[in-house]
């Protein structure tokens, strides 16, 4: 799945630069209007870690463990890239987890290296471990063989107080949720991109008037 990216339109910034033909200048400019963009893309992911964690979806009681995803997120933003040819600013996150989450129709998640399961955390303790799907392994220390419950469900446990405790839930594949937030606003970047741009070409060349920001 390729990465994610949101495009910051520059051509405020580039219409008060037709008055400019100075290229260190126009660099300049241009690369206060990527800083910003990729700035605004960070801060859109540190504000979605602050929301805190969502209602629980896996079988146990309780909330789930706060993992600071979008803090990992966040950290994914990669260096903004100028196109020329349109005028914009891409800047990519190298995050497959996000690409999951913002695909509208996302894939299913299934066991990779020939494996069959996927394990989900089926209690609080094995959720703070590790709350995303992962491959099953029989045997091992943490992944026991499988077994089922009442209902035909199968599970690793474990033995306690001389009943089965369900740790993990083995599941074939897992269908994400899209969520419609989980990219930064491009209007809200392409804002930010043009007034930092524009307030920087006042600072280099005072008299160009291009102060449109407020």
């Amino acid at each position: 799945m390729d990465s994610p990216s949101v495009t910051a339109d520059v051509s405020e910034a580039l219409t008060a630069l037709k008055t400019i033909s100075d290229p260190k200048t126009e660099k300049m400019v241009l690369e206060a209007a990527g800083r910003a963009a990729r700035s605004e893309a960070v801060a859109h992911f540190r504000e979605r870690d602050k929301e805190g964690s969502a209602p629980p979806t896996l079988p146990f009681e309780g909330r789930m463990p706060k993992r600071h995803f979008w803090i990992g997120v966040s950290r994914a933003v990669a260096n903004p890239l100028y196109d020329p040819g349109d005028g914009s600013v891409l800047i990519r996150i190298d995050s497959p987890a996000l690409a999951h989450r913002a695909n509208p129709n996302p894939p299913l998640i299934r066991p990779k290296g020939g494996r069959q399961f996927l394990a989900i955390p089926a209690n609080a303790r094995a959720a703070s471990w590790d709350a995303m799907p992962r491959d099953a392994v029989s045997g091992g220390a943490r992944f026991l063989r499988p077994t089922r419950d009442e209902r035909g469900r199968r599970y690793n446990a474990r033995q306690l107080a001389a009943s089965n405790v369900p740790i993990w839930w083995l599941v074939k594949s897992v269908q994400t949720k899209h969520d419609p937030r989980a990219m930064p606003d491009e209007g809200r970047i392409s804002a930010a991109a043009n007034e930092h741009a524009l307030k920087t070409l006042d600072l280099l060349v005072p008299d160009t008037s291009a102060t449109s920001y407020s």
